[in-house]
């Protein structure tokens, strides 16, 4: 996928470095990174959203905050845009499975579509999990997805709803 990236910001987050990238209106991606990926310097065009994204982060890292309203647009195929729309929806300290999200014949493709998720945290992918309760797979590593539904309060399988 081709995503023309202008602007770019890097937050310094206590789950590690967050790179969100994107035009002077959107953020298209949102990725962690380590310290040695970190390419700075690049897409510092000024945008809108840098400064709220920033603000907005911070305060969820704080618990001051358990939505974001920053202006995103993912690229993908038509179904994947639906799915991320629906990781939307998923509120704050709860989870869902990747069957319950769409008819259960279609989980894995589910999986695909939210393993393919560009904007990490923002378009939280993190709250799906597996339908035995188990944490599956995150793009930004299985201990972050555990720590940030420890963060929003869903942190054990015995405490994760299913919604």
């Amino acid at each position: 996928m081709l995503y023309m990236i202008t602007a770019q910001e890097i937050i310094d987050t206590p789950l590690g470095w967050m790179v969100l990238q994107g035009d002077e209106s959107h953020i298209k991606r949102a990725l962690w990174v380590n310290e040695d990926e970190l390419t700075i310097g690049q897409g510092t065009m000024p945008a809108e959203w840098k400064a709220q994204a920033t603000s907005q982060i911070t305060a969820f890292f704080r618990n001051e905050r358990s939505q974001f309203n920053l202006p995103l647009k993912p690229e993908g195929t038509a179904f994947q845009e639906m799915i991320w729309t629906k990781l939307l929806e998923i509120p704050c300290g709860t989870t869902t499975s990747y069957s319950e999200m769409v008819a259960p014949d279609q989980a894995r493709a589910v999986g695909s579509a939210v393993g393919a998720n560009p904007i990490l945290l923002l378009i939280p992918c993190h709250r799906v999990i597996g339908a035995d309760g188990s944490l599956t797979g995150y793009a930004g590593g299985k201990q972050r997805k555990e720590e940030l539904l420890r963060l929003e309060g869903a942190h054990h399988p015995q405490q994760l709803r299913l919604f």
